[in-house]
């Protein structure tokens, strides 16, 4: 039923949007405001290639990124399946690869280890912006097709 999906649509975006906002403040304000990425607490290296902000971002995107973003995932699937791409397949694609090019490369240089160059442990504490763009991602498309259903449910 169309109540069911607004339901639905209601619980993936408590998931999401929670998460979204706090990552948008690691990631996004708290860097410009303070200018100051990589001090103190949030900059804190908690072993070589992997710092707290990293570490946090990564622990709130990746629910919201198999979680909420599962109905994504889902029909982009079932779109590919069908010949016929449409946009779950775009948000899919664009949200995976942000977030497995951005636990690959954390991998690597934690992998790396100590021994690794700064640069690479650099590298792997800039991914944080990648890693933040799946939660904010879903979160703005899940209000928007939560908007969208709530407007036919009011149509109909």
């Amino acid at each position: 039923t169309h109540k069911g999906h607004i339901r639905g649509l209601k619980r993936d975006l408590l998931r999401a949007v929670p998460p979204a906002v706090v990552v948008v403040m690691l990631a996004i304000i708290l860097p410009s405001v303070t200018h100051s990425h990589g001090t103190g607490v949030l900059g804190k290296v908690l072993i070589p290639g992997l710092d707290v902000t990293t570490a946090l971002t990564f622990a709130l995107a990746t629910p919201v990124q198999f979680v909420a973003g599962w109905r994504f995932h889902v029909a982009a699937a079932k779109a590919l399946q069908r010949g016929s791409p449409n946009m779950d397949v775009l948000v899919s694609t664009a949200t995976n690869i942000a977030y497995f090019y951005s636990a690959g490369i954390v991998l690597y240089c934690v992998l790396a280890g100590p021994a690794a160059p700064a640069s690479n442990r650099q590298l792997a504490m800039a991914t944080v912006h990648f890693f933040a763009m799946c939660p904010i991602l879903i979160a703005v498309l899940l209000v928007g097709k939560f908007l969208e259903a709530r407007a036919k449910l009011g149509a109909l």
